[in-house]
């Protein structure tokens, strides 16, 4: 007989990421990570470079750099934020440092996949609230955690629904919670969000010690690639998450790429732009076909599997049917996706992609915002569009949208 894992660990499923390539296709598009449109700061890179003279040295044990430049940027104590290898490992630790076997963890019910994983490793019971119009019910979370839970997970916005909850529900779901409960919010694509409503929860982790924030370098800095994030929170949280962490959890290069990027203040303001603006005009592209058509309940689903990367999540999520995890992140792929579908043959993959993407025949509300790159819910319904049009000649990719296109960046 072999060895055996601890109980419960053959359970898990690895997280699978996003697929990098398209067998037999020699330029796929890539839509299954959210991954930044413009790459990285041209700053963060050149430190990631010069860092290279380095290598043969152990980094900064506690990324004391790094976390003075956040704080400096962010206007937060560097001693209340700890870094890790991305956002996720951070998680991991607030599992290893907080769950015993039988704790229960509450989550949305489309919360970001890595908190089932969290919870399983430690042997917790995973709690899933349901959500409303595919957005965080704070009523429903309140409930499912009653008077036990040892964790809340809040994705906002959420990944990968792409929706958020104002800072106004936030304080609610926190102050409904037992002090005993610590609820981790995780915002890592806080910086695309510009509604007033909104905060990443900064704030009320300052101001209370059972409440930690999770950030990441991969989105709005374009480090995916680096595996860099940051938790800040109350130091008695953050002193734990350190004796739990490795002792060179974040590598040098990382420490110098991130330092460079946060500082980077123009940079991150062009991604958010980029997002929006293109944000934008897949809405409107849609919105129109809608006027000029309207919806059925029906989703156009041929899609060729070859020719787009991309990642299926819905089997994370019992009884859902099958919807796609992916991401419009260059102006090509946006244009492509309304322009290049040509009669008479199969749709372009990426249309076919988006067409694949949803959800249960539920009609989806065009004003729905949606603050992150994933745009699955809505753009979902395009392939439809455009065969619709096609067929009744109602409309044409180049009439839909008005005014100009936006520029690429």
């Amino acid at each position: 007989m072999g060895i055996e894992p601890r109980a419960g660990i053959l359970d898990i499923r690895p997280y699978k990421p996003g697929a990098a390539e398209a067998p037999g296709i020699a330029d796929p598009v890539k839509l299954s990570s959210n991954e930044n449109a413009l790459g990285c700061s041209p700053k963060a890179a050149a430190a990631f470079e010069a860092s290279a003279k380095r290598l043969h040295l152990y980094p900064d044990g506690g990324a004391t750099k790094l976390r003075e430049a956040i704080a400096r940027e962010e206007g937060l104590e560097a001693e209340n934020i700890v870094c890790g290898c991305g956002s996720d490992e951070l998680l991991q630790l607030l599992g290893r440092a907080y769950l015993d076997p039988g704790d229960k963890v509450v989550q949305s019910q489309y919360g970001f996949l890595v908190y089932r994983l969290v919870a399983m490793q430690s042997g917790a019971e995973l709690v899933s609230a349901p959500e409303r119009n595919y957005t965080t019910d704070v009523d429903a979370l309140i409930e499912a955690a009653g008077d036990d839970a040892k964790i809340v997970f809040l994705a906002n916005p959420n990944n990968p629904t792409g929706t958020y909850i104002s800072d106004a529900e936030v304080r609610r779901l926190r102050d409904a919670l037992p002090s005993s409960t610590l609820l981790v919010v995780d915002a890592a694509y806080a910086e695309f969000v510009r509604n007033a409503d909104y905060s990443a929860g900064l704030e009320l982790a300052r101001e209370r010690d059972d409440v930690v924030v999770t950030r990441t370098f991969s989105k709005i800095h374009g480090l995916a690639g680096a595996r860099l994030g940051w938790a800040y929170g109350n130091k008695s949280i953050i002193d734990v998450l350190h004796r739990v962490r490795g002792p060179f959890n974040v590598n040098l290069p990382a420490i110098e790429a991130g330092t460079a990027a946060i500082a980077d203040r123009d940079f991150m303001k062009r991604s958010a732009d980029h997002n929006e603006e293109w944000v934008a005009w897949l809405r409107q592209q849609i919105e129109a076909g809608e006027r000029l058509m309207g919806f059925g309940h029906r989703v156009y689903k041929t899609m060729d599997p070859r020719a787009v990367a991309l990642r299926q999540v819905s089997d994370s999520f019992a009884g859902e049917d099958p919807w796609f995890d992916l991401s419009v992140h260059v102006e090509e792929t946006a244009v492509r996706l309304l322009s290049e579908y040509k009669p008479g043959r199969n749709l372009y993959p990426n249309v076919e992609f988006w067409a694949a993407a949803v959800l249960r025949g539920v009609r989806i509300p065009t004003d729905l915002y949606t603050p992150t790159f994933g745009l699955a819910r809505m753009a979902g319904w395009s392939a439809h569009i455009l065969e619709q049009a096609d067929k009744n000649r109602l409309i044409r990719p180049e009439s839909t949208y008005v005014g100009e296109m936006p520029k690429a960046s």
